[in-house]
């Protein structure tokens, strides 16, 4: 409660300041980009060329590090006391940690970023491959950054059936979603050039 409370005080007290900070707001994650792209979109225009719901997703990304924790700590033999707490301690953290909540307060899609990114954790945790390498895949397409997690996968999932299916799924799937943004765009590529090359 403590933590929902910090975002809405941060947003009706802090926005201004913060959406300057470059820490908090770049390019990549500004909610302000992501409207005036639906915008230019709606009148025509490339996007290219030139709300409290985010509270929600934080206080889900919480409940989904939490599982992960019970999951992890389970997996591990930890007693039923110390898995509570230690659950417990581990969403308070992502809660109160000042660049999340400064993140939603100003609207920024890293919070989205990290619903994904705390899902794919989850998956991986829980030993699914086809749910790791599907949010692999949609964390790859919103940033290059997460690319990283695919020595992750190929060190987890280590029988070569399985890593076959997570190169070839990746592959499937980051071409499907490749173009579906060109489709979005009016069927043009270069949504590329802003969005990767710029990274």
């Amino acid at each position: 409660m403590l933590a929902v409370f910090l975002r809405i005080l941060a947003y009706i007290y802090c926005i201004d300041f913060l959406k300057k900070r470059p820490e908090l707001s770049v390019p990549q994650n500004s909610f302000r980009r992501l409207i005036d792209g639906i915008y230019m979109l709606r009148d025509g225009v490339s996007p290219y060329d030139g709300d409290m719901i985010h509270c929600s997703f934080d206080v889900v990304t919480s409940e989904i590090l939490r599982m992960i924790a019970i999951v992890y700590l389970k997996n591990h033999g930890s007693s039923a006391e110390n898995i509570e707490r230690v659950a417990d301690l581990v969403s308070k953290c992502y809660m109160l940690n000042p660049i999340a909540v400064a993140s939603c307060a100003i609207f920024s899609l890293s919070v989205v970023c990290n619903l994904i990114t705390a899902l794919f954790i989850l998956a991986f945790v829980k030993g699914s491959v086809l749910f790791s390498t599907i949010l692999f895949s949609v964390l790859v397409q919103l940033s290059l950054y997460p690319a990283i997690y695919i020595c992750a996968l190929l060190v987890k999932f280590s029988a070569l059936k399985e890593r076959i299916m997570i190169i070839t799924f990746s592959i499937i799937i980051l071409i499907a979603l490749l173009f579906f943004n060109y489709f979005l765009n009016g069927n043009n590529w270069n949504y590329i050039d802003s969005t990767y090359k710029f990274l």
